[in-house]
């Protein structure tokens, strides 16, 4: 049997609002690592069994510290086998993809539409740092996927921006067949009525 390193992660769903910025997040309740000796497949799957009852979503890893040299099955086995599973009452996936794994998030960014038509470049988008507009979050909030939705008045939120403890994310918040370009405004004399007006 091989010695494993068994991470847990047990997370509740929660709401994060930054600025216009509304989405799902989870916020981490659990946290636990110890050493078990088995097969790390069977401890994966028994540790998610029994965990998904009681949190929103689980993540176990299980890490190969030594194998068996009397099992040579055992030198199949990969260096770390993980596995993500929403609890039994949580219905599947939710939302947009946001990480591949809960990552907790620093701060988010919402890019604005009017601020891509300024900085285009021979079809090319160049932007300076303050072009996004950023929102602090409080660090307690981990994303992975969810709903989201921006506040967006009378601008346009094209991309929303996670800074995360592996970096940013992009989540293109229009479709992909949208085009990223502001409507032009026509001149007081280029303005034409309504058909039928007189």
């Amino acid at each position: 049997m091989a010695l494993l390193r068994v991470k847990i992660r047990g997370f509740k769903i929660s709401a994060l609002k930054a600025g216009p910025v509304v989405m799902d997040s989870l916020t981490l309740v659990h946290e636990e690592e110890r050493e078990e000796n088995g097969d790390p497949w069977d401890v994966v799957a028994f540790t998610a069994e029994a965990l998904v009852k009681r949190y929103d979503f689980v993540e176990i890893e299980a890490e190969v510290l030594e194998r068996d040299p009397a099992n040579p099955g055992e030198a199949e086995i990969p260096d770390k086998i993980y596995k993500g599973e929403y609890g039994s009452h949580v219905k599947g996936r939710r939302g947009k993809h946001l990480a591949h794994r809960p990552v907790k998030v620093w701060k988010v960014g919402v890019l604005y539409l009017d601020k891509l038509a300024e900085k285009s470049e021979g079809g090319h988008f160049v932007l300076a740092p303050d072009d996004i507009e950023w929102y602090d979050v409080d660090g307690s909030h981990y994303v992975y996927e969810g709903n989201v939705s921006v506040e967006a008045g009378e601008r346009t939120p094209v991309y929303l921006v996670l800074d995360t403890e592996e970096g940013f994310r992009w989540v293109r918040l229009i479709p992909r067949d949208a085009p990223l370009r502001v409507p032009e405004k026509e001149s007081e004399s280029e303005t034409r009525s309504p058909p039928g007006a007189p």
